[in-house]
């Protein structure tokens, strides 16, 4: 074997890291665009799931007769909620009742909000017993 012809000259080698560089480069671009993606969607559904919880919380209050709001602020995990309290209009015999919150994950920059709406009626009591 004489040197001339003992592999790949420096040239194409050079032109084969080039042509790999051209086919690798925007398949991790993509890759990376598709990891960012993924990131947002679970911070997404992050915040959701937490506002809906925060909303079940207080609902669950307001049906058992307390209208304070859960504490706004910083949570653990880093979401910052804010709740704003129940308010309440007259419906018929019952209440109206109108439940929002925010919820913003700093890290990603996401801002969710939720909101219910409920109608509670006063509860009756059975023939000869006391409301």
């Amino acid at each position: 074997m004489t040197p001339a012809r003992a592999g790949f000259s420096l040239i194409e080698a050079l032109l084969a890291c080039a042509l790999l560089a051209m086919v690798l480069v925007p398949v991790l671009v993509t890759f990376r665009t598709h990891l960012g993606a993924v990131d947002r969607m679970s911070a997404r559904l992050r915040l959701e799931h937490t506002c809906r919880a925060r909303l079940d919380a207080s609902e669950a209050r307001v049906r058992a007769g307390i209208t304070d709001p859960l504490p706004s602020g910083r949570q653990p995990g880093g979401l910052v909620l804010r709740e704003i309290p129940p308010a309440a209009e007259p419906c018929g015999a019952g209440h109206f009742w109108h439940l929002a919150i925010e919820a913003t994950d700093p890290g990603t920059e996401l801002t969710t909000a939720g909101e219910r709406f409920l109608i509670l009626m006063p509860q009756e009591a059975p023939e000869g017993e006391a409301p």
